[in-house]
């Protein structure tokens, strides 16, 4: 009789672990959906490559937001420059393309988004890091 409460139980075990829905893990691709606040956005600009002429610092407005959808598509909100619509899309799990300006994701957490910029052309050099918060 033991043995057979034992098996009971054991079976019982077994299949309660296999009904558990195994979640796959967030990747940057879901996590950045949703709207976002800007925090601050820092542009610096080189000329040449390593000499900074300019540093700009600017604060997010609380009424404007941009919007990642599932369609890869990004909306921006603004009250005093309209609202507007372009697409993104994920060059790797590190990398977004934004309409056609390529950032890398420095941070993504739950509510956290840094997005980075570095690109030269010719001797100008333009760097930006862009701060974002989950709404």
């Amino acid at each position: 009789m033991k043995n057979i409460i034992f098996s009971l139980l054991c079976l019982s075990v077994i299949m309660l672990a296999s009904c558990q829905k195994d979640d796959a893990p967030e990747t940057n691709r879901t996590r950045i959906l949703g709207k976002w606040k800007v925090e601050k956005v820092i542009d610096e600009y080189y000329q040449p490559v390593n000499t900074l002429i300019d540093r700009e610092e600017t604060t997010g407005n609380p009424d404007e937001y941009i919007e990642f959808t599932a369609d890869g598509k990004v909306k921006m909100h603004s009250p005093s420059m309209g609202d507007d619509e372009t697409t993104y899309e994920f060059i790797d799990e590190d990398t977004i393309m934004i309409e056609d300006e390529v950032y890398d994701i420095k941070e993504l957490v739950e509510a956290k988004l840094h997005l980075f910029q570095d690109f030269t052309e010719g001797d100008q050099r333009f760097v930006q890091n862009a701060y974002f918060i989950r709404l």
